[in-house]
């Protein structure tokens, strides 16, 4: 697929717009000429505000000097890098109060200029404490369990110290049986397995900020091969020591061979990556280990979960995590919020359905999966997976509803795609069947009188009569015309089909054209068949030429064909009123009434014609061209006494 040039515009004006980061873009003076909206809600300004203002104004008042020198001094080198790599940045707001934020480098050129472009972060949320964080080491264990996507541990020793039910299920084993088992010799391919375990100690050696993202295949217990996409953490103790990687893992085998199939770019975008988390002080290692999983599965696999408390009180009490309200495109926020905020985004068709069930599970206990459509704040739409499961205390009381909610956008695509292209290649096969079957009966008239036709003209030269030489050599090439009718019929259906055809207007003389292609077919004509032409307004059109040379054959060898000797043609073309007309009138054997509604139809024939050789494709392909051109096409027609096709086509 091409993307054009307004079109890549398009996206990258979207990926401005929508992106979940606060963009800024100064010019080398250091004055903002470009900001996006999450910029403006992170500092409070209105763009107005923003633009043309030293960008010093959105940083505490001591920061401002030095700022201005480190902003010289990057002009000088102009890199993609973080700003104040190893130091704590700040940002005030237009209130004056002052928030820690993250920022990354990059430049670009604008009229020979460098400008630079700063992406920014609140990373308010690293900077709080253990008493904000919710979930100790069990809710961390369910959490795992119910992830969608592999949730790997491994140690120092290349052992497996922590496996979820997802990854247990795809290796095929048990949780048990797999821990402690030595990951690259057990489940790593032996052809990859150098390769593998190379990155492995590349990020334990914290060389690894290129290989967060990596691809892999893995040997289940039962020799199945899968391809795994990972996304992986260092671990690290209080004192910034490794310990092992965490990694998220999705099984993209079916998504490999969905793309094979559909035959689509593999290119993407790349991703900015997530720094590591900076480490929470003052934990037990217990608490620290357990936590570190949480949130950075939470991150990895891009899932966000929710919890309603049922402890005796008059009101539910609900919380969301942060990637919960990013999934909505919404600002994270711990203000207590009503519990049908979020169900203004989910799809009104689905709405009643996630409501019954969400109060079926408060009120059993009982787990539910659901599957539902969201358009998020944004407008974005969007595909979500979510599963309920009730929590009971130590004496059986159903205490709290926790659910886990996915993004399964991408999937339910790659979906629809794969479906499309079944249905495609299901339409192409039983093209390919009906031309064998046509061809075998369509090739068989032409191919007996050109055998026959040989076969006499063998003959009468032997017996010395070239006078008689001449009909059967006409016969020949007629019946050769028309098995290039039908393999052209067949040949360019199936360019239409596979989207081989593009449509490439271009300035032409327009009646010189015309008289052109009339000179060409008027070679096919019967005995004492007239063509007369008559074209009217400007001279110059805009069109395909190629294209429409196949539409005009098709409707002129059609009016040949389907009229008898002595018969007169009429073609007509005019120019104006930003459109181009088009008219072939025979005097044939017109169409029977009850046919004229199913012309247009792939393969269909009209009940007069069953004994004059044809595939039934003319028409679909003139219509399908003129469908790219942006045209049209009609007819009028009465049996036995002749019809007339009109096209127009827009001219700018």
């Amino acid at each position: 697929m091409t993307v054009k040039t307004n079109q890549k515009d398009a996206i990258l004006e979207a990926m401005f717009a929508d992106a979940t980061l606060g963009i800024l873009v100064a010019n080398v003076s250091g004055e903002i000429i470009l900001c996006n909206k999450l910029a403006e809600d992170l500092f409070g300004y209105t763009r107005n505000e923003l633009l043309g203002q030293k960008v010093e104004m959105l940083l505490p008042d001591q920061m401002r000097s030095r700022h201005v020198k480190h902003r010289a001094a990057y002009l000088e080198h102009p890199t993609p890098r973080l700003m104040g790599a190893g130091r704590d940045l700040y940002g005030r707001r237009k209130d004056g109060s002052i928030f820690p934020i993250e920022i990354s480098l990059s430049h670009v050129r604008i009229e020979d200029k460098t400008a630079v472009i700063a992406f920014i972060s609140n990373i308010r949320w690293r900077k709080e404490q253990e008493e904000k964080l919710r979930h100790e080491k069990e809710l961390a264990q369910m959490y795992l369990e119910m992830a969608g996507s592999i949730i790997l541990v491994l140690d120092k020793e290349e052992n497996i110290t922590l496996i979820n039910r997802e990854g247990a299920l795809i290796l095929g084993g048990s949780e048990e049986e797999i821990i402690g088992q030595n990951w690259f010799e057990n489940f790593v391919p032996e052809k990859n397995r150098a390769e593998v375990r190379a990155v492995y100690y590349q990020l334990l050696e914290h060389q690894g900020s290129q290989l967060e993202y990596y691809e892999n295949k893995v040997r289940a217990t039962h020799g199945e091969i899968r391809l795994i996409s990972w996304h992986n953490r260092l671990l690290q103790n209080e004192k910034g020591e490794a310990i092992g990687t965490i990694s998220s893992g999705t099984d993209i085998t079916l998504t490999r061979e969905a793309e094979l199939m559909l035959q689509e770019s593999k290119a993407r975008l790349k991703n900015y990556a997530i720094e590591l988390e900076e480490e929470v002080a003052a934990r037990t290692a217990e608490v620290f280990e357990s936590q570190t999983k949480l949130k950075l599965s939470n991150q990895v696999a891009q899932i966000g979960y929710w919890e309603i408390s049922l402890e005796e009180q008059k009101e539910l009490s609900l919380t969301w995590s942060e990637e919960f309200f990013r999934l909505f495109d919404q600002r994270y926020t711990e203000e207590p919020l009503p519990k049908e905020f979020f169900l203004q985004f989910i799809h009104p068709e689905d709405r009643e359905v996630v409501t019954a069930q969400t109060r079926q599970a408060i009120k059993t206990g009982e787990d539910k999966r659901l599957e539902f459509r969201i358009t998020t704040s944004h407008g974005q739409p969007k595909y979500i997976s979510s599963e309920l499961r009730g929590i009971r205390n130590q004496y059986g009381k159903l205490t709290k509803i926790f659910g886990v909610i996915q993004d399964i956008t991408e999937n339910k695509e790659i979906e629809k795609r794969l479906e499309q292209n079944l249905k495609k290649e299901k339409e192409l096969g039983e093209l390919k069947s009906r031309f064998v079957s046509m061809a075998s009966h369509e090739f068989r008239t032409p191919l007996s009188a050109i055998q026959s036709s040989v076969d006499l003209i063998k003959i009468y030269q032997e017996r010395g009569q070239p006078e008689k030489l001449g009909r059967h050599i006409g016969r020949i090439k007629s019946s050769v015309q028309n098995l290039t009718n039908i393999l052209n019929d067949f040949l360019n259906l199936e360019k239409l089909e596979s989207g081989k055809i593009i449509y490439q207007p271009e300035a032409l003389q327009f009646e010189q054209y015309m008289r052109d292609i009339l000179e060409e077919i008027g070679l096919l004509k019967k005995e004492d068949q007239e063509i007369h032409y008559e074209h009217r307004g400007a001279d110059t059109a805009v069109l395909d030429k190629h294209l429409l040379r196949n539409i005009l054959n098709n409707l002129l060898s059609n009016a040949i064909k389907y009229s008898g000797e002595g018969a007169r043609i009429e073609v007509r073309s005019e120019i104006g009123n930003q459109e181009l007309s088009l008219s072939v009138k025979d005097q044939g054997i017109g169409i029977p009434q009850a046919d004229q509604e199913h012309l247009m139809t792939r393969f269909f024939r009209a009940t007069n014609v069953t004994n004059i050789q044809g595939t039934g494709l003319g028409l679909t392909i003139v219509r399908r061209y003129l469908d790219m051109m942006g045209g049209s096409i009609w007819f009028e027609s009465k049996e036995g006494a002749g019809t007339t096709f009109f096209v127009k086509i827009p001219q700018e």
